[in-house]
């Protein structure tokens, strides 16, 4: 549990800009690469007001199996509470981030500067989110892997399910495969600013795998995409996915479901975080990444997928986000209500 004191806000161009301590069941949280930080700074651009709640009057609607005949409809309740949602940003950014324990912080001293950033809603203007795939079809794997995409989203609250779906008509054929795109304008970070280290998290709202082998053997896996636009998905960039990882990969037991699931940058992901324009990511099974069909004796249907929430669910707090903690290259002092600032 934590408990956090907004010292500081102002507004932003594009968002909002929070200075904040923040203390667990240990004591305060230090802040930064040795702990020193008193107050992080939290900068959130096109910042969410919706938050949960089984009694409100917004509606958002989740598909399972998006356009086939055992489709599955997920309905959610939300209010408008956007303090509220600020401070579930700030939480989940500081359970992501990575922070240390008490006992090395300087009073006021100001931390660098955490900006979280989230795909476009529809109508786009600079990023998107979306899903392109190849479905509707009863294929041996090589045909589904490398084929045409046939399919594509971009502009409902649930992603179609990234991953995987055997034949509804033949255990031996694959019925589906589909990959989600994950695009953020990321150029609020200064170009000369550092990128200390970034969080890309997805809420997933469901999880199915029934699909041999095992759950320990497979999961998801964050790569580079490159949609032919930035605002928009089309059928065409189901072959616009990378396959290098470019964060841990999570395993099917490792999912957590009605929660964010944190993909915490690696160097080469890192390298990938645009600081004057978009950074392009997506969402991959691994074994379609890796081109490895799972063996093993399957029954129609069955399928390997994960349902996450897109930026269409239109300001919540469940939206992709890719939370990234950047610095400037040299020191500089500032004022925040008496604080001193080292950034």
């Amino acid at each position: 549990m934590l408990e956090i004191e907004i010292v500081d806000s102002n507004i932003i161009e594009g968002g909002i800009e929070v200075f904040a301590r923040a203390w667990n069941e240990n004591g305060q949280i230090g802040f930064g690469a040795d702990g020193t930080v008193d107050v992080e700074r939290f900068r959130i651009f096109n910042p969410p007001v919706l938050v949960l709640d089984p009694n409100g009057d917004i509606i958002r609607e989740y598909y399972e199996n998006r356009g086939e005949e055992d489709e599955k409809v997920i309905t959610r309740y939300y209010r408008e509470d956007p303090e509220e949602s600020l401070l579930e940003v700030i939480s989940h950014n500081i359970k992501s981030i990575k922070t240390f324990a008490p006992g090395n912080i300087i009073p006021g001293k100001v931390g660098n500067t955490v900006s979280t950033f989230y795909p476009d809603a529809d109508t786009e203007s600079t990023s998107v989110d979306g899903s392109a795939g190849r479905g509707g079809v009863s294929e041996a794997w090589a045909t589904i892997h490398a084929g045409a995409g046939n399919n594509s989203n971009d502009s409902i609250a649930s992603l179609d399910e990234p991953g995987l779906r055997v034949s509804t008509s033949n255990a031996s054929l694959w019925r589906t495969i589909n990959r989600t795109f994950l695009l953020f304008d990321t150029s609020a970070i200064t170009d000369t600013d550092t990128i200390d280290s970034a969080v890309l998290s997805i809420y997933v709202t469901s999880l199915t795998n029934t699909i041999t082998p095992s759950s320990g053997t497979m999961g998801f896996r964050i790569v580079t995409t490159t949609p032919a636009s930035n605002t928009a998905i089309a059928n065409s960039d189901y072959a616009n996915t990378g396959t290098t990882s470019q964060a841990n990969e999570i395993l099917i037991g490792s999912i957590s479901t009605s929660a964010y699931n944190d993909f915490t940058l690696n160097a080469t992901g890192l390298s990938n975080v645009s600081t004057t324009g978009v950074s392009k990511f997506g969402l991959r099974h691994t074994r379609d990444a890796d081109d490895s069909e799972p063996t093993g004796s399957h029954s129609v249907g069955q399928k390997s997928a994960l349902l996450p929430v897109a930026a269409d669910t239109a300001g919540t707090s469940q939206d992709p986000k890719l939370v990234v903690t950047h610095s400037a290259p040299v020191n500089a002092v500032k004022s925040i209500n008496g604080l001193s600032n080292v950034s």
